[in-house]
Order: C-alpha cells, then sequence, then structure tokens
C-alpha cells in the first residue's frame, strides 16, 4: 500500500469497471439472445474496451459466469428474506405453498432472460443447479414448522418443489392458470387438504 492511496484507487475503478461490464451484458440478455450477444457489444455497451472484457473475464462464458454469480448471490438474499418473515411461523400450510407458487412464478417470470442464459452455456448451467436447489429447501423448511412431519416429509417437499419448478420451466411463467394447477399439485405431492 503506498501514502497515497493508488492500489486502493485502482482496485476500486478495476471492481467498478468489472460491474460496468457485467450490467451492460445483463443489459444486452434482456435485448437479443445469449449467442448473439459478442464481446465488442458487451465492452461497447459499458464505454470500456474489449481488452478491459477480456482482462477481466478471459471470454464471454466468463462474463456470463460474473453475471450468475451475482443474479445468484442476490436471489439466495431474497429467498432467505422471504422465508424469514415471522408471517410463516403461523401460515397455514396452504398459505406459504400459495405464497411460495406464486413467488416462483413472478421469479421466472422476471428472470427470464437469466434463466435462459442457464441453459444457452454449460458453465453457467452448472452453477444453475446449486441455485435451483434453494428454492425447494425453503419450501420444506416452512412447512415442515407447521405441518407435523412425517417419514420422507422433506424429500417429498424438495422433489414437489423441484419438479413445480420444472413444470414452470417447461410451459413458461406466462402460461394461463400455472399458478392454480401448481398450487394444486403441490397440495396432492406433499399432502396438503
Amino acid at each position: 500500500m503506498t501514502t497515497n492511496g493508488q492500489p486502493e484507487a485502482k482496485q476500486d475503478r478495476s471492481r467498478a469497471n468489472r460491474e460496468l461490464l457485467v450490467d451492460a451484458f445483463l443489459e444486452l440478455l434482456r435485448e437479443k439472445h445469449y449467442s448473439d450477444i459478442s464481446i465488442a457489444e458487451v465492452a461497447r455497451r459499458a464505454g470500456l474496451t474489449t481488452g478491459a472484457v477480456y482482462a477481466r473475464f478471459g471470454d464471454k462464458s466468463g462474463v456470463a459466469v460474473a453475471a450468475h454469480d451475482r443474479f445468484a448471490e442476490e436471489s439466495v438474499r431474497t429467498m432467505t428474506a422471504w422465508a424469514g418473515q415471522s408471517r410463516w411461523e403461523t401460515a397455514t400450510p396452504a398459505a406459504i405453498i400459495d405464497s411460495w407458487t406464486r413467488g416462483a412464478i413472478n421469479f421466472a417470470r422476471t428472470y427470464q432472460p437469466m434463466l435462459v442464459l442457464m441453459f444457452a452455456d454449460p458453465a453457467v448451467g452448472q452453477r444453475y443447479e446449486s441455485l435451483i436447489a434453494e428454492p425447494p429447501e425453503l419450501l420444506s423448511r416452512l412447512l415442515s414448522r407447521v405441518m407435523p412431519e412425517r417419514e420422507g416429509f422433506h424429500d417429498d417437499v424438495v422433489w414437489a418443489g423441484r419438479a413445480a419448478l420444472v413444470v414452470i420451466d417447461r410451459f413458461g411463467p406466462d402460461s394461463a392458470d400455472l399458478a392454480e394447477r401448481i398450487h394444486t399439485m403441490l397440495h396432492k405431492l406433499i399432502g396438503v387438504s
């Protein structure tokens, strides 16, 4: 470290440029498919050079992984905050399932471009698996607080939650009566009347 703080200023600029590049990539991802985005476009959108992209990420896949990692951190924070609300301590299983279902559909609708990216880039797809495991685990934890546990309960809820996420992905978050169908499916698979 120097007395004039130059190394810290350089690190701050580097972090800021990294964030600018990820922001630019995410903007482009909302506009076009992943395969149609070039490194030059990401750099241009961020107001930086292609060398800045290569220096920080190596290639387009590196930018995609960084975008996913930011997305995953924000998503887990949001999900954890939702699950940590005191209202769930006295909620009915049906209310928990209903809120979880609406949240999962809204999440898919809001983050559709990011979800598409997860399937377009193998490096991102591998990371997606750990992110997608979180919502069913949260659902299981919430339901286990308000329902008497039975043998295999946790595994049943996690399986049902993952099945619901696959249905949302397969049919799209804007499918007619999707929330009602998933709500019914979860009730039956988990055993909630």
